[in-house]
């Protein structure tokens, strides 16, 4: 039986190796797939860092530029307020000054109102002494000519 067992230890062997023949090529070509994979995953890698970098600048820049947006948008608002507050302080100029020249061109209103009053009544004044003067020259026409009738008369 020794030699029936030597016989069994080797089939048992044989058929342990061709098993390990079959599992280790089955692993050889799972390790070549997981290489494929592993070489694949990294050109993916790659691009994915690229395109990590590449954003990663991109983000930077926008901050960059948010930044400046900020800047610049404190600026202007800066730059309203004292706009709107030398708004503010001319309107209320210029309202002071509306009203004083309100109360300026009433007085002159009344002023030329009276003035334009003295005018009309030196007006009538005038033509009442126009019609006095014809009247008076009326007159004078009538008595040079009594005059000069009574002259005739006394030549006469």
């Amino acid at each position: 039986m020794k030699g029936g067992g030597l016989l069994i230890l080797a089939v048992v062997a044989l058929i342990g190796g061709a098993v390990s023949v079959v599992f280790l090529s089955k692993a050889k070509t799972q390790v070549k797939e997981h290489e494929a994979t592993i070489e694949s995953q990294k050109g993916k890698i790659d691009t994915l860092t690229q395109k990590n970098t590449t954003l990663t600048q991109e983000k930077a820049d926008l901050t960059t530029n948010l930044t400046l947006a900020r800047d610049t948008i404190t600026q202007t608002e800066n730059r309203l307020l004292k706009l709107k507050d030398d708004f503010d302080v001319q309107k209320a100029e210029h309202d002071a000054f509306l009203e004083k020249t309100a109360e300026e061109l009433a007085a002159k209103d009344e002023t030329i109102k009276t003035l334009n009053d003295d005018l009309a009544a030196a007006k009538n004044k005038h033509r009442d002494y126009d019609t006095q003067i014809s009247d008076l020259n009326t007159q004078i026409v009538t008595k040079d000519q009594e005059i000069d009738a009574i002259q005739r008369r006394l030549e006469a």
